[in-house]
């Protein structure tokens, strides 16, 4: 074979070399590269399982070839929002109150706070006169002087979903019945340490701000067990002895069974008109004077609240009574006014802490009340604390 011949044979050998890898090449594609048909292929096809960022909620990654319909993924069902709620007032009654609740007339002052520090002063429609904090209730409409005097007209005109009232209102059966034959749902309610948190709480569910109401509670249970734990372990005899006075009503004091008693026994004190058995005794200034209280706490009268110059004459006109100015509490100054609200509703622990310090002042040394009183307005209402509360300070 001449050298011509064998060139163009080992062409013709190339050739068919290359065409058969050709054609192999054709029909098996390498792993890992993909055709151009599948580079242009359907966003629902060629979407990486990966990246859900296209993806519907609640739509599942069907394997190839099932992509043609979703599966909605079934969400557990919520229960079903009652219609109402019964709740048990201070009557011993129980109230059944239809939900939700969309107006609310307020006839007493704490109940009217707990309703706002709920985030709920938007439902109330009404007020007593009495109601005054926080400030922004005072554009609510008035609807009677307490819960004793209430302006019935007004508030059956006004259709409350909800009326709450303490119980000077139940002690007016002719207008308590009134409110309730026009339909109206009453709650009456107490509004001091023995009732305050039964209230915050049903009140929490029935306008659907239990983690609020917790909130509440969460507070008021810190400083009341602050308070419990810390005089628990004094003996009697190192208790001080204590006098309390209704405003306005000389020698009208608190015995067993009211909630000013029981404030006194929690901060650590003694209670003089404990022997009397009755729960609002009036006592002579004789049997006081031979008590010989070492504490002595007078409630400002209402017509007083907010005057520097009401709290100093309250004071005065005690340390000048003759009974009194022998007993241990005059000599030493120990003769506290207080404003009433810091005993009721929210405030309750305040009054509760400021008793306590006056009774072991050492014991209370690092609490100061006035600060837990301003945390406290200031985290359930927003505002700052303003005026006068407690004289001597």
């Amino acid at each position: 074979m001449d050298k011509r011949t064998l060139a163009i044979t080992t062409l013709i050998l190339a050739l068919a070399l290359s065409t058969t890898y050709v054609l192999l090449n054709l029909r098996t594609e390498p792993e890992g590269i993909s055709s151009p048909d599948q580079n242009w292929s359907s966003e629902s096809e060629s979407q990486n399982p990966g990246d859900l960022g296209s993806q519907t909620p609640n739509q599942e990654i069907l394997p190839e070839g099932n992509q043609q319909q979703t599966q909605p993924i079934e969400e557990p069902s919520k229960p079903p929002t009652p219609k109402n709620l019964t709740v048990m007032d201070s009557t011993g009654g129980n109230i059944t109150v239809n939900l939700p609740v969309r107006s609310i007339v307020s006839l007493n002052p704490g109940l009217t706070e707990v309703i706002c520090a709920l985030g709920c002063e938007q439902l109330l429609i009404g007020r007593s006169a009495s109601c005054n904090f926080p400030p922004s209730v005072l554009d609510k409409p008035v609807m009677g002087s307490s819960s004793y005097s209430p302006n019935v007209e007004l508030i059956v005109e006004s259709k409350p979903d909800l009326l709450v009232a303490d119980t000077m209102l139940s002690y007016n059966k002719e207008v308590y019945n009134k409110l309730r034959d026009a339909g109206i749902t009453v709650i009456v309610e107490i509004n001091n340490s023995t009732r305050i948190k039964k209230f915050i709480e049903y009140m929490g569910i029935i306008l659907n701000r239990t983690e609020r109401a917790k909130a509440l509670l969460d507070f008021i249970n810190y400083h009341e067990l602050l308070v419990i734990n810390r005089v628990n372990g004094i003996p009697d005899e190192l208790k001080p002895r204590v006098y309390s006075e209704w405003a306005a009503t000389a020698w009208r004091s608190y015995g067993p069974g009211s909630a000013g008693h029981l404030m006194i026994v929690n901060a650590g004190g003694l209670n003089i008109a404990s022997e009397t058995g009755k729960a609002y005794p009036t006592l002579s200034p004789e049997f006081v004077s031979e008590k010989d209280p070492d504490v002595i706490l007078i409630m400002l009268p209402g017509e007083l609240k907010g005057s520097l110059e009401g709290f100093v004459s309250t004071r005065d006109e005690v340390l000048s009574r003759p009974a009194l100015t022998g007993t241990r509490a005059v000599k030493t100054g120990r003769v506290y006014v207080y404003d009433p609200i810091i005993c009721q509703g929210i405030r309750y622990p305040v009054g509760l802490l400021y008793f306590a310090k006056w009774f072991n002042p050492e014991l209370f040394r690092d609490i100061d009340p006035g600060q837990v009183h301003s945390e406290l307005i200031s985290q359930f209402f927003g505002v700052s604390l303003e005026g006068i509360y407690v004289y001597p300070p």
